[in-house]
């Protein structure tokens, strides 16, 4: 994997994953999730999970089935270490959408002003993340107001509520130790 010099390794890794994911996986419109740290035998991953979303009838949102897959790549390499398939890519017949992905500021029709406003928005929790990243698993107590609750914050300004419990299953340690900085 290869990314540009002043771009995010969250940036890059996401983009790994949604190139993983959307090839041999599902189909090309799924939604990847935003990456969640996770420690795999002492060294940093990220983990992500892959759903399959139905644009709501209103245009402003999508909703998100339950993840079918989950992803996990070597942070410093970007090269796979786990891919579990959870349920079929494309829902079943009865399945039910279980989550919104877009956070409360942009439910709307998306015209490119906005899609670029989200866009630095889910940029800027990408840097966010990497300056995290270079704590976690170091300082587990951590000072209060450091990198990781930025994060947090910024995270919780994108993840729609509904979502949430996805994201945190990946690594519920890791949402937990950031939340300790608060």
């Amino acid at each position: 994997m290869t990314s540009e010099p002043l771009q995010p390794r969250a940036r890059a890794l996401a983009r790994e994953a949604r190139l993983l994911l959307t090839e041999e996986i599902l189909p090309a419109g799924a939604f990847v999730s935003l990456p969640v740290p996770v420690l795999r035998d002492g060294v940093v991953a990220a983990s992500f999970f892959g759903a399959m979303t139905v644009a709501s009838e209103d245009g402003t949102n999508e909703e998100m089935y339950a993840p079918a897959v989950e992803l996990m790549l070597d942070w410093a390499t970007g090269q796979q270490i786990d891919l579990r398939v959870l349920r079929p890519a494309v829902p079943t017949a009865g399945s039910m959408p279980v989550a919104e992905i877009r956070p409360v500021n942009f439910q709307l029709r998306m015209p490119p002003g906005m899609e670029a406003n989200l866009e630095a928005q889910i940029e800027r929790l990408h840097g966010l993340l990497d300056a995290a990243v270079r704590r976690y698993g170091v300082s587990p107590q951590r000072p209060p107001m450091d990198d990781g609750t930025r994060y947090l914050e910024q995270w919780e300004d994108l993840v729609p509520r509904t979502a949430r419990a996805y994201y945190t299953a990946l690594n519920p340690d890791f949402f937990a130790w950031v939340a300790r900085g608060r």
